[in-house]
Order: structure tokens, then sequence, then C-alpha cells
């Protein structure tokens, strides 16, 4: 995960190194994407969902990016249990857009999140509820000027409860994140 920050950086310090003074075409201000995590090991899930629906929100230099995110997963104990869990969380974004070339863009933020995470097996049922707030770093590259394909990096810390246990999880996490976005107008 270390070594995924490392290459955000370089990417954010070239993209920089790069930049532009040219006047630009505006682009578009609306759009949609979706963007999939990848924790790092060691991560305890404080923002549970790893598949995201955004709408991306430009304005100006700026972009706000509420997200709905969805996550499902089925494993299997060793005691021949199997243990289902959904979450279903809720973020908002906002970036400084840096650094733009013709073809490239750098961003820097921060994300606020809630989720709720439902785990059962035959014998039990829990509920997960957390709080997150992360800082993003990002690089993305446009194959147009309504698409761009981008990488990102977030180092989040969350607070979350159980409903079994009555207690509070304060945790930190290092996140990965691919996206593509859609600008329709």
């Amino acid at each position: 995960m270390k070594k995924l920050l490392r290459i955000l950086a370089a990417a954010c310090l070239l993209a920089g190194a790069t930049a532009t003074a040219a006047a630009e075409e505006p682009l578009p201000t609306l759009g949609f994407g979706l963007r999939a995590e990848v924790p790092s090991s060691n991560s305890n899930g404080v923002g549970a969902p790893g598949t995201w629906l955004c709408v991306p929100i430009r304005l100006g230099a700026f972009r706000i990016e509420p997200e709905v995110g969805l996550s499902f997963s089925r494993s299997h104990l060793g005691t021949g249990t199997q243990v289902e869990a959904r979450s279903i969380g809720a973020a908002l974004g906002a970036f400084y857009q840096f650094a733009r070339t013709a073809h490239s863009s750098a961003y820097l933020g921060g994300r606020l999140g809630l989720s709720r995470t439902s785990e059962s097996s035959w014998s039990s049922v829990s509920a997960t509820r957390a709080a997150s707030a992360a800082a993003v770093a990002g690089v993305e590259f446009f194959p147009s000027p309504s698409v761009s394909l981008g990488a990102e990096g977030q180092a989040r810390l969350g607070e979350s409860s159980n409903d079994k246990a009555n207690s509070w999880l304060l945790a930190r996490e290092l996140v990965g994140a691919i996206a593509v976005r859609f600008y329709v107008r």
C-alpha cells in the first residue's frame, strides 16, 4: 500500500511539472462514475462498501462528488458456517483539481462517509455502523474531454460501532481506488 501511495505522489508531481498555462476549452460540469476500492491488508472495514456510484460536479477548479456505495460478500468459515455481509454507505467528497494538462490532472481533497454493514450466519445477525474521514490524493487521465480514468489513495480515519458489543472502535486504514467517470454536460 505504501508503494501505491508513493506512485500516486510521483504521478501528482509529474502532472504538476507538465502543466500548461494555455487556455483550455471548458470541461463538462456534471457526470456519473464508478469507483472501486482496494483496502490495505490490515484494513478493518471502516469505510465498508467496496464499489461506489458517484456523481462528479465540477465547479471551476473544484469538484464535489456525492457517492453511494454497495457491497455484498459471502464467506465460509472453517467450521462449515457460511457468513453473508451486506454494506451500504454514503459519502461526500470535495476536491481541488490542479496541474491540468490536455489529457491529465491531479487532485487533492477529502471525503466524509457513513456506512452500515449487516452480517448474518445461521446462528446470529449483527450490524456495524461506521463514520469516516479521509484525505485523498489522485490522478486522472482523460482519453476524451467527457471520460476520465483515475487512481487515488486515501488515508482514512474512522470510528465504528457494533450493535452487539455496544462499543466504539477507532481505526485507521490506507485504501487505493480506481475510478471511471463519464461527464454528460
